[in-house]
């Protein structure tokens, strides 16, 4: 199911809201006939809950939950620099892969290689699985010392999960 936005000023005239298969109310908005494919997202997801459920668990179901009622935003790749966080916590300026704006959306940057596993959507899975976990906006300087949560094993997941979906080419 598509739904095409009109009447949005940040949407354009070619976005369209796509709902993911195999979750209950999980969308992503898209520029129209492009990539990735709801059902590749879908896959992404249904791994990336399976891989976090094993090493991190989820007793009260609520990443699970989240997951569910996901809203991805995929964007092409703009040239404005902001403010943020480095993987180790430092404060830096950079182009912004993703953000985790809510315990329940998530925007990513599209790349060149159309691949979800290019992306930094398992990445942006992680700040949304802490932050529904009750971790701080879901620990945005990652393994700084400012939010407590994300740990190096959160960030070797992330590695992980990206040559998996590579190696399914996703």
């Amino acid at each position: 199911m598509a739904l095409i936005l009109t009447g949005c000023s940040s949407i354009s005239k070619n976005t369209v809201m796509v709902k993911i298969p195999h979750h209950k109310n999980a969308w992503q908005l898209k520029e129209k006939n492009s990539w990735p494919s709801e059902n590749n997202v879908s896959i992404a997801m249904k791994i990336f809950y399976r891989e976090w459920k094993l090493n991190f668990g989820d007793p009260e179901q609520k990443v699970f939950k989240a997951l569910n009622k996901l809203m991805i935003e995929w964007h092409e790749p703009r040239e404005r620099k902001i403010l943020g966080y480095s993987m180790e916590g430092k404060m830096m300026r950079g182009k912004v892969k993703g953000t985790a704006l809510s315990p329940t959306y998530i925007t990513i940057r599209k790349t060149g290689y159309k691949r979800i596993a290019s992306t930094s959507l398992i990445h942006e899975l992680v700040h949304v699985a802490l932050w529904n976990s009750g971790k701080i906006l879901g620990d945005p300087d990652h393994e700084g010392k400012q939010y407590v949560g994300w740990t190096r094993k959160h960030t070797m997941f992330i590695k992980k999960i990206n040559n998996l979906l590579a190696n399914i080419d996703i």
